[in-house]
């Protein structure tokens, strides 16, 4: 995740290697573990903002 997002935000960044970026975020935030106990949509974001 730290790779993806130092790609992004790159000062050598190009049009190529945001959309690798972006695409790696999303597969690697589809896969982030989510605690179990959470019941609401609330509680996933919180659990999503903590591990970014």
């Amino acid at each position: 995740m730290v790779h993806a997002i130092e790609a992004y935000i790159s000062r050598a960044a190009s049009p190529f290697s945001d959309a690798m970026a972006e695409k790696a975020l999303e597969l690697i935030g589809g896969n982030i573990a989510v605690n179990p106990r959470a019941t609401t949509k609330a509680d996933v974001l919180a659990l999503y903002q903590k591990a970014l």
